[in-house]
């Protein structure tokens, strides 16, 4: 059974010790707090010679820990990063003194799903052996104005590991998501019900209550995020669905918690009588609440989405307004998607910026009542995406789209021209198809393709399609604005890594060609080179996890051999598609210089 905390640490005394651990890279003295309970939200920044005095109210404890934070911030401090802060010069702080105000969250829940089905540094935090990464996480998440978190938990989980890290979680104020599913058992998923048990009305109930009653007694969580499917493409009986929300809701409730249901983006399941297999949760019991999920960089009003079968986020949108008023609805999108998209390429891909922006502008002007984000890493410059989204929160966001940018110090004008750019191009146009990179489960015939694209084995025998990827390539490199004005190395790093994907991905496609093959074939090479030193420089000067398996091989909780940063570095997918594209036999071959385990990834 897990153990409880026999002492609850109070949210007001754990953000006092939080603000001495801030403070500790500070020069002048700790500022002492006082905590007013008032029906109105403020803060205040009092300074008496060298004593510095916080004042934070509210009606109740959460409010005034807000305040507190609200008030650290208005002294300069920032956390973009949860082993990245920027401590302010102690002028700085003086210039704060007098200062009064008021943070009012733009949405009323908020906060990260940490997706540890993929290899990250979370893995190691929540599910296996580094409680420093977890207890980082939880204090950035706090400092940044979030109040939920939810973590993906695999049967493969460290169990006491799991329990502490979930602990650590409670005690910081955090309200936490438990997230497992019904019958899906891909990826190590820890699921309620076997698959034995789906196939009829007589034979789910006992190992659903039995597991659900074993989750509840050995962990601390405040609600249950479940997923449906034995697969994200394959649905179960809709009726026996329902029951199983139904028992799980009920069961959930007899113990304080309270159940979502996770809406995939997945198609082609649709039932006669419910319609959609995904957005059954509708049919649930009220107090029951779904998280609609979009996928990858695209945003709820882009078109096209090409991914899952899908045009748009229409239906996805519909549905969130159409669920708002009934029952709990999270908005539930993606800051990176792994596998071959983004992270693990690596492709550092600005929409996750300007798109995640807008879609939250959109959840507060349609109010909806929470904004959870799937995440699956934060190095190689993600970080700016999950802080850029924490930051949405914030009511300076209401009026400044670029506040983490312009925090951090950049050119906001130069950040703007990239930005159009790539959306232009990488999203509008389409040059996604082609700097992503295929995989095995796009690869295989009888396995729905992830994203749409021409694969390079099609382009071996449809050469008008061929030219027709090298014609948009060569328009998007001419049409790229200069990196120069980048100010942060990692991220102007990675873009530039970006910059030479596209060119890469122009020379595999001259190689299919044949026209001066052997050139195109050393270009692509000396292409790969070049982001290599870039991805090594930055591996070797900013890997803030080395004890994880970011940038590692190695046995772990999840089905993957290595971290997202190890597959990055390598370069895998350059160098794979080279490969392919200089032979037919190879580009035939979706085992091909293959990383995935399709036994671990179905088990």
């Amino acid at each position: 059974a897990v153990e409880t905390v026999k002492e609850p640490v109070s949210k007001e005394l754990w953000a006092e010790k939080d603000l001495q651990k801030i403070w500790s890279s500070f020069s002048s003295r700790i500022p002492s707090v006082t905590w007013v309970h008032d029906s109105a939200p403020a803060y205040a920044i009092e300074c008496v010679g060298d004593a510095l005095r916080i004042v934070a109210s509210g009606p109740d404890a959460a409010m005034r820990r807000e305040q507190l934070y609200a008030a650290v911030f208005e002294m300069g401090f920032l956390f973009p990063h949860p082993r990245i802060q920027i401590t302010p010069k102690p002028e700085q702080v003086q210039a704060a003194c007098g200062r009064t105000g008021q943070f009012t969250a733009r949405v009323a829940k908020r906060g990260f799903h940490l997706h540890t089905m993929h290899p990250s540094e979370w893995v190691n935090g929540f599910l296996m052996d580094d409680l420093s990464i977890a207890d980082d996480t939880i204090r950035w998440l706090v400092r940044n104005q979030q109040n939920v978190i939810q973590i993906q938990t695999l049967r493969t989980s460290n169990k006491k590991h799991l329990q502490r890290a979930l602990r650590l979680a409670r005690e910081a104020g955090l309200e936490v998501g438990f997230s497992a599913a019904f019958a899906l058992a891909q990826q190590k998923a820890l699921h309620l019900v076997p698959i034995w048990a789906t196939l009829s009305d007589r034979t789910w109930r006992k190992p659903l209550r039995e597991n659900l009653n074993k989750i509840i007694s050995d962990y601390e969580f405040d609600f249950l995020g479940a997923e449906m499917g034995t697969t994200e493409f394959t649905s179960t009986n809709v009726e026996r669905t329902l029951d199983w929300m139904e028992e799980t809701r009920r069961i959930l409730s007899e113990h304080g918690k309270n159940l979502f249901i996770k809406i995939h983006t997945s198609t082609g399941q649709d039932d006669p009588k419910y319609g959609n297999y995904n957005f059954i949760a509708q049919y649930a019991h009220p107090s029951v609440g779904v998280l609609p999920h979009t996928v990858m960089f695209y945003s709820l009003s882009d078109s096209p989405t090409p991914v899952y079968g899908r045009k748009d986020f229409s239906d996805i949108r519909d549905f969130m307004l159409q669920q708002r008023d009934r029952r709990p609805t999270w908005f539930y999108p993606e800051t990176s998607y792994y596998v071959g998209m983004d992270i693990d390429v690596p492709i550092f891909l600005t929409d996750y910026f300007t798109q995640r922006r807008a879609d939250f502008d959109e959840v507060v002007k349609s109010g909806v009542s929470g904004h959870l984000t799937f995440t699956t890493g934060q190095e190689l410059g993600y970080w700016l995406f999950d802080w850029n989204v924490a930051l949405q929160a914030w009511p300076q966001a209401a009026t400044d789209p670029w506040l983490a940018l312009r925090l951090l110090g950049e050119d906001v004008e130069v950040w703007k021209q990239i930005t159009s750019f790539q959306h232009e191009y990488f999203s509008r146009k389409q040059v996604i198809r082609m700097l992503s990179s295929s995989n095995l489960m796009d690869e295989i015939a009888w396995f729905k393709p992830i994203h749409d694209r021409t694969l390079l084995k099609d382009l071996f025998g449809n050469k008008r399609r061929l030219k027709t990827e090298i014609a948009l390539l060569e328009e998007a490199i001419a049409a790229e604005p200069p990196l120069t004005g980048i100010r942060n190395v990692e991220l102007r790093a990675m873009l530039e890594v970006t910059s030479i994907r596209m060119r890469h991905a122009l020379a595999v496609r001259k190689i299919i060609l044949g026209d001066k093959k052997m050139h195109w074939a050393a270009r692509a090479s000396g292409l790969r080179s070049q982001a290599f030193q870039l991805l090594k420089q930055v591996k070797t000067t900013m890997n803030r996890y080395p004890q994880s398996l970011v940038f590692r091989r190695g046995e772990n909780a999840t089905s993957y051999d290595e971290g997202y940063g190890a597959t990055a570095v390598k370069l895998h997918f350059w160098e794979r598609e080279e490969l392919m594209a200089q032979d037919l036999a190879r580009a035939n071959n979706p085992f091909f210089m293959n990383m995935y385990n399709v036994w671990k990834l179905l088990f």
